[in-house]
């Protein structure tokens, strides 16, 4: 039988500033994020104990990790991820800019949930503008960062919620069936972060780059 696997931020961790990242993404407006919140919650509570719903703010949809939150520096000889980000941020930022000099605001949609073992996912599409944006700046930072750093996503998708139990999967992708959702997202900026504390339950804004 097809079961959930419990997400790696639901348990004991010993990799040096675990959660830590930096990375770009773009924002789903908050009240978008509050219905999308309210339907997963009423899935969750179908469920009953076991499926943790990420809040609205979290919300996100990420284009690329430059220092992904599973990776431990102090393997690979830094003290934390802000020192390796001091001596790699600047041609990040200058592989961003260039990757967006010529993007303009374009539309992604959303209208399917998806269930996984290891997560639930809200996915959309576009014309090829985000993919477009991560190959672009992958290609000129693959040699900037740490071995084993999580790739870019070969989807567009947010992550709506995580299983903190092992449970069967069929009552859950029943249950999402039963709960369509659609949203039109319009990308007017992409937001250089620096999450603190896994999920997206903590970040800071580093850098806001708007689409012209």
């Amino acid at each position: 039988m097809d079961q959930t696997k419990i997400d790696l931020s639901h348990q004991s961790q010993t990799a040096h500033e675990f959660g830590v990242s930096y990375f770009l993404a773009l924002d789903i407006p908050a009240l978008v994020a509050d219905a999308i919140e309210d339907r997963v919650q009423s899935i969750a509570r179908e469920v009953g104990d076991g499926l943790y719903v990420q809040p609205a703010r979290s919300l996100h949809i990420t284009a690329l990790d430059f220092i992904d939150p599973i990776i431990d520096p102090q393997k690979f000889g830094y003290a934390s991820k802000a020192e390796l980000w001091a001596k790699i941020g600047p041609q990040c930022q200058a592989a961003i800019e260039r990757a967006l000099k010529n993007v303009t605001p374009f539309t992604i949609t959303f209208d399917e949930l998806r269930v996984y073992d290891a997560a639930v996912i809200l996915a959309g599409h576009d014309d090829g503008q985000l993919e477009k944006i991560r190959h672009s700046i992958s290609q000129e930072i693959a040699g900037l960062q740490l071995p084993r750093t999580k790739q870019p996503p070969q989807i567009i998708h947010t992550t709506v919620a995580r299983y903190t139990r092992v449970m069967p999967l069929q009552p859950v992708r029943e249950l999402a069936a039963a709960e369509p959702l659609e949203f039109k997202l319009q990308v007017t900026a992409l937001h250089l972060r620096n999450q603190l504390k896994a999920n997206m339950l903590e970040y800071t804004d580093l850098k806001v780059y708007d689409l012209k």
